[in-house]
């Protein structure tokens, strides 16, 4: 499986925003080969909410993420999806004030 689908981090949010740079093979084989992002914690955490800064970057909003699937695992073999439903994220407005969505 090719699970190194995410660009080199410039540590510039601004300018550098984390981009994944191709599709490849979820780690959630129902999924299979899609753009996806993992967190791996060292022990079960309970998460009841999130917050996200979609793509902000001037002329680069349109490269946010849209369609949002959530699976969740305890040992990255058995996945359950967090909602039977895509969530829809919304598109960022391309401003320095942006403070993301939870």
């Amino acid at each position: 499986m090719d699970t190194y689908a995410q660009c080199v981090d410039q540590g510039n949010f601004w300018t550098e925003s984390w981009t994944s740079c191709q599709p490849s093979n979820s780690p959630n084989p129902n999924k299979g080969i899609r753009y996806w992002l993992m967190y791996e914690f060292n022990e079960p955490q309970a998460i009841d909410k999130i917050h996200v800064w979609n793509e902000n970057r001037t002329g680069m909003s349109g490269q946010g993420v849209k369609t949002v699937y959530m699976d969740v695992s305890i040992d990255g073999n058995t996945w359950t999806p967090v909602s039977s439903n895509a969530y829809t994220w919304p598109k960022a407005p391309e401003t320095s004030d942006y403070e993301g969505f939870e």
